[in-house]
């Protein structure tokens, strides 16, 4: 067993394994869409509506049961009340205005004052002024069919088949009467929309098949260097300057993407998923149980529900099984308003139990060696939490700001002894005022960084592992540009579930080490010196036999040594058989306290 197995073992005994678009119900037996087609009604195979009647909208054509978003990123599809296609002008803008006609198999009416259908496909929305009204076609579906207008600028009163509704809802078709079917479901419109979609969602359709899913163990890891799989809903890539699905459909990786009241943006630590946003999960049969994990920040207090069921961030959520034994895409639902940050969604199979494997490289200076940075060698491998990649460093300086974003690494000192140090060093810092991202952050208070981008090492992804290094940060150490300014300086900064420090050294002075998010950390036989709040954050960290060293501050004669943020049913820090020690150049009328709380959810 490795070393990296058993510390989990062992410290998972002190530690736990974490604590911590309204929809309207579809009719009786239609709580959940699934996969199965039974006592499913399918008028046609194909969803168009009839040339012009003599009483406008007349009656829907042959209409499919299947789930249907009609998007407004082209204004192919909309045409006049005579069916003659109506042309973009040069804003690509093409609208329906004191007149009637359709787009695609809906029906529109804006003949009223005021009214306007304006489909713009630059801005991949379609402007609807107060007055206008749309005749959506429905089939029939003995499970239940709902209807949604899907808005950017949030949730408007409209009228849906006589009774006040808001966009962004899915509106149940109350009409259960299998002879009336196919038929147009009415919205009006009373106050001006930007509407980015309409949904069609039939609770026999899943709308997304069985995915082809083995029941192996994966983390997705949600960050922009991933951006190359965010795919909009034809499958093609996104813009990678900005990697976004938002009023619309889509995918990453293999999980598919209901954005259509929501919104997807991959930054550069992580994503951010509005509330109204579902994620389809592909999920693998396994007789031994699959458990799902969602790591991340929830300081909106976002809902998450796994298949309807309420879940923890950072606690893994057991997944119950398909009634037919077979794979399903499970729904990981994001509710209520604001943003979940999010970082990775691990999978995990209880029948995989691969064994692990581990690839070495080696980095130093010289052509001795592979690699002469450790960025350079993380970029340049793969790993994961079965096929670890480990830097074996060289003894020496390391001045370079180094970002983990793949699962799985080790960090390991040459000298095994550590007496000869491996020292990762950079000066970034935060300063007050506007994070610019595209500017050097060090020395240069005006361009400064972010407190979570500050940090000498930042690990992002899980199963992270260092032996015998040191993480510093040089800010008001060994570079004084802003003389007697304290400031945060991050030296190790980690989001990541599973991460485990023995015999480090971690050196700064305000912010030293930051544990955010709900993952757990593991810290032995080290080293952690700062001024002020220099170990703080909300995972939960089991910190043993660790000295905390409170340096001096010209100026200072008091401090703390921690500032935890823990989430509720969370364990927070943990410290066993530590040592707290203070500079004797605070004074000997110095006040020190072990920690504060930054603030408890």
């Amino acid at each position: 067993m490795t070393h990296e197995n058993t510390v989990w073992k062992t410290a998972l005994g002190v530690i736990a394994a974490g604590a911590m678009a309204l929809a309207v119900a579809v009719p009786a037996n239609a709580a959940t869409t699934t996969s199965e087609q039974s006592d499913t009604t399918i008028t046609s195979t194909n969803q168009t509506t009839d040339p012009a009647t003599s009483e406008f909208p007349g009656t829907p054509g042959e209409t499919e049961a299947k789930d249907t978003t009609i998007d407004f990123a082209s204004t192919d599809g909309l045409k006049d009340a005579s069916g003659n296609p109506i042309a973009a002008d040069a804003t690509g803008t093409a609208k329906i205005e004191q007149a009637q006609g359709s787009f695609n198999a809906v029906k529109v009416d804006a003949t009223a004052t005021g009214a306007k259908f304006a489909v713009r496909s630059t801005n991949k929305d379609a402007q609807i002024n107060a007055g206008t009204v749309l005749y959506i076609p429905v089939a029939y579906d003995a499970k239940g069919v709902s209807v949604k207008i899907a808005a950017s600028q949030g949730n408007t009163a409209i009228v849906v088949d006589g009774a006040d509704h808001t966009t962004n809802e899915a509106v149940t078709v109350a009409d259960a009467n299998k002879a009336d079917f196919p038929k147009y479901v009415k919205v009006e419109f009373t106050a001006a929309n930007y509407a980015t979609a309409i949904v069609i969602d039939y609770a026999s359709d899943s709308g997304y098949g069985t995915p082809d899913v083995q029941a192996k163990d994966k983390t997705y890891t949600f960050n922009a260097s991933n951006a190359s799989l965010l795919k909009d809903a034809n499958g093609n890539a996104v813009d990678a300057a900005n990697p976004t699905v938002q009023g619309a459909k889509g995918s990453f990786d293999d999980i598919k993407i209901d954005a259509t009241s929501g919104k997807v943006y991959l930054r550069a630590s992580d994503t951010q998923v509005n509330g109204g946003t579902t994620l389809y999960l592909p999920i693998a049969a396994d007789a031994q149980g699959v458990s799902v994990t969602v790591q991340g920040n929830n300081n909106a207090n976002l809902g998450l529900q796994l298949d309807g069921n309420d879940i923890a961030v950072g606690k893994a959520a057991a997944v119950p099984a398909s009634s037919d034994g077979s794979a399903r895409y499970v729904p990981l639902s994001f509710t209520g308003t604001g943003s979940f940050y999010l970082t990775t969604i691990s999978v995990d199979y209880g029948s995989d139990t691969p064994a692990a494997t581990t690839r070495t490289v080696t980095v130093g200076k010289g052509a001795d060696y592979q690699y002469q940075t450790i960025q350079d060698a993380l970029n340049a491998n793969d790993s994961s939490l079965t096929d670890r990649l480990t830097l074996k460093i060289a003894p020496g300086d390391y001045q370079e700001q180094v970002t983990v974003t793949k699962p799985g690494v080790v960090f390991r000192n040459a000298d095994e002894t550590a007496k000869q140090a491996v020292t990762i060093h950079e000066a970034y810092y935060a300063a007050m005022g506007d994070v610019t991202p595209d500017k050097d952050a060090k020395y240069d208070k005006a361009h400064a960084a972010g407190t979570n981008t500050s940090g000498t090492v930042l690990v992002k992804a899980d199963g992270f592992s260092a032996y015998g290094i040191t993480f510093q940060n040089d800010f008001n150490i060994t570079t004084h540009p802003e003389e007697g300014s304290q400031t945060p300086a991050v030296a190790f900064y980690s989001s990541a579930d599973k991460v485990n420090l023995v015999n480090c050294r971690m050196i700064g002075r305000q912010d030293t080490v930051w544990f955010n998010g709900n993952g757990r950390v593991n810290v032995e036989n080290s080293y952690i010196e700062g001024t002020v709040d220099f170990v703080f954050g909300s995972a939960d960290a089991y910190i043993y036999d660790t000295t905390l060293h409170m340096a001096h501050f010209a100026g200072k004669d008091n401090g703390y040594f921690t500032a935890p943020n823990t989430n509720k049913d969370h364990t927070g820090l943990v410290f066993d058989k530590c040592v707290f020690t203070v500079d004797a150049g605070n004074g000997r009328r110095r006040w020190v306290v072990r920690g504060r709380p930054r603030s408890s959810r």
